[in-house]
């Protein structure tokens, strides 16, 4: 079943072309990831697909639904969620804060609920609590919650912002380099809790530079470079396209 397709998507900044007429297509239950050099229009696409930019044209599709130029807000409570090549977390807010947050767009309890602090209103605060910890214990952070963010170190970070991404309930999750600045065993990790997040039924689709880690979770791959698709297909034949190896070492490579 295709969850998401984008077609024809091309965003222009002024005289700059930043993505250029790029297809892209994603199943239910797949990993796809979306490579490139530096500087290839990778977040640029990202940020066209969770609202953040709305396309100069072409054509977004997720789950059934037309979504180019919906408000993040929308585009989350249709099911799509990510994280920040550049993490975004509230770092003077506690760890647990900071996933409850990302419950916000499930959470039942109107304005007067909100403001009269109802039963209604402590009974779904009580279950989103119950339900962050739960998700928090997955990557181990189920410890930390009272602390602040800012003070866990930056490989917790990056997993809390996933968690956090998460606790939206998401049929897809869109990561954004989330294994940049992580130790190999802190990548090793990380592969691992991809692949129990697809086993959950969430569709993944990934940026990612670690070459290793692309090619050992992905069902299939997009190359990017200077913001138009080079290449896409499975794992082996990325590997070994001419395309995609002088785009990251140059043409005498």
């Amino acid at each position: 079943m295709m969850l998401l397709e984008a077609k024809n998507i091309t965003k222009q900044f002024g005289g700059l072309r930043a993505v250029d007429q790029v297809d892209l297509s994603v199943m239910k239950g797949e990993i796809v990831s979306l490579i490139g050099p530096n500087g290839a229009g990778k977040t640029t696409f990202f940020n066209l697909l969770t609202g953040l930019y709305s396309p100069t044209f072409g054509s977004i599709t997720f789950d059934g639904k037309q979504i180019e130029g919906q408000s993040p807000e929308r585009v989350t409570s249709l099911g799509m969620a990510r994280t920040f090549q550049n993490i975004r977390l509230f770092s003077n807010m506690s760890v647990l804060e900071n996933v409850m947050l990302g419950m916000h767009v499930k959470t039942k309890n109107g304005i007067l609920n909100s403001i009269f602090r109802t039963k209604t209103f402590h009974d779904e605060e009580r279950k989103s609590k119950d339900k962050a910890i739960e998700l928090l214990a997955t990557v181990g952070l189920e410890d930390k919650c009272e602390e602040y963010a800012k003070n866990l170190s930056y490989g917790e970070q990056r997993k809390l912002e996933i968690v956090r991404a998460l606790a939206s309930q998401p049929k897809l999750l869109l990561l954004d380099e989330p294994a940049a600045g992580m130790n190999p065993q802190e990548t090793l990790d990380l592969n691992q809790y991809i692949s129990q997040i697809r086993q959950q039924g969430i569709t993944i689709l990934l940026i990612e530079h670690d070459m290793k880690l692309v090619m050992n979770i992905s069902d299939r791959i997009y190359v990017l470079d200077h913001g138009a698709k080079i290449a896409e297909g499975i794992p082996s034949q990325i590997r070994n396209n001419r395309s995609v190896i002088e785009a990251y070492l140059g043409k005498g490579a």
